[in-house]
């Protein structure tokens, strides 16, 4: 009995130790295509920026309208010749009136990225259970901070020193 007992503590520790492993594995995300950028007037290309940051953006959130407002705020403070912004919009019931919100209302004078088909957020094991979620990316698309919405402090702070850090490392003197 004890030999069944000590064999089961080892594959425990086993599972546990593999498990902390793929934990630590750096993730790399997958930009979507141009094919899902949609933009009003603006001539700016995130996808081809050294550093990104990706957030999911979902018209339904209780916190919609003021994320909004602290991504454009956001936007005003940093280099965005260095650091694209991906916004990945959940499915919607009306492409035309969000555009126009997006666009004339919120005046987020940025691209959006749309997939109607869900699968850039199948692609990249992203739940509907995460509006807000945001990403930082390095210039390998790998994900080197992620966390919750924007518009909570810590979250907002993470990125802004993410942001600066990976810059500064990258030799870009101005990040916000």
């Amino acid at each position: 009995m004890k030999k069944l007992y000590f064999i089961c503590l080892i594959m425990i520790v086993h599972v546990e130790y593999l498990t902390a492993q793929e934990d630590h594995l750096t993730k790399t995300f997958a930009l979507p295509s141009n094919n899902y950028k949609v933009n009003d007037t603006s001539t700016i290309e995130p996808l081809t920026k050294p550093v990104k940051v990706v957030s999911i953006i979902d018209q339904k959130s209780e916190t919609f309208k003021r994320e909004l407002e602290v991504w454009n705020a956001f936007l005003g403070s940093v280099d965005l010749q260095n650091i694209g912004f991906i916004f990945l919009v959940r499915p919607l019931v009306d492409l035309d009136r969000f555009k126009k919100h997006w666009f004339e209302e919120m005046q987020m004078n940025y691209p959006f990225f749309y997939d109607q088909s869900n699968k850039i957020f199948v692609t990249n094991s992203i739940s509907e259970a995460k509006p807000g979620h945001t990403m930082v990316l390095d210039k390998n698309n790998e994900v080197i901070e992620e966390g919750g919405k924007v518009i909570n402090t810590d979250p907002f702070n993470l990125y802004r020193s993410t942001l600066h850090n990976l810059t500064t490392e990258m030799g870009i003197k101005k990040s916000g």
